[in-house]
């Protein structure tokens, strides 16, 4: 009824879990389009596509705002691109990428800044750089 398999497992030895968790969410992604309107906060562990509307925070490992995308609130992730429109509070993170679509009203805090040529800023900049 039942049978042992070693496909994938090692009986007897422990799996790094660290590794496996990093791993699962280096992997996730998540994609919210362009019909969809949120208000509160929204979390995601890995990659998120935003190209709804949000009324609220947005955090996440890796945040993608789309050219028809639209965060009224804070930006809290680690790697930040926007092509869409992003406007109060502050956006923080290692890396922020603002495309030539962008259209910023924001306090910016980061180590690493790209701003493209035609992106729209206002707001104050701080780029940390490395240490």
């Amino acid at each position: 009824m039942f049978s042992k398999s070693d496909k994938g497992t090692q009986m007897g030895r422990p799996q790094n879990t660290t590794q496996q968790s990093v791993n699962v969410v280096a992997r996730r992604r998540s994609v919210i389009q362009d019909d969809i309107t949120i208000s509160g906060d929204l979390v995601a562990d890995g990659i998120l596509e935003f190209g709804g509307v949000i009324t609220g925070d947005v955090t996440a490992d890796t945040l993608v705002l789309s050219k028809n995308g639209v965060i009224n609130g804070n930006i809290r992730a680690r790697n930040v691109t926007i092509e869409g429109v992003q406007s109060g509070g502050t956006i923080t993170g290692e890396a922020v990428s603002l495309k030539v679509t962008a259209r910023v009203a924001a306090d910016i805090t980061c180590r690493n800044l790209e701003i493209e040529s035609g992106a729209q800023v206002e707001g104050y900049l701080r780029v940390q750089g490395a240490r």
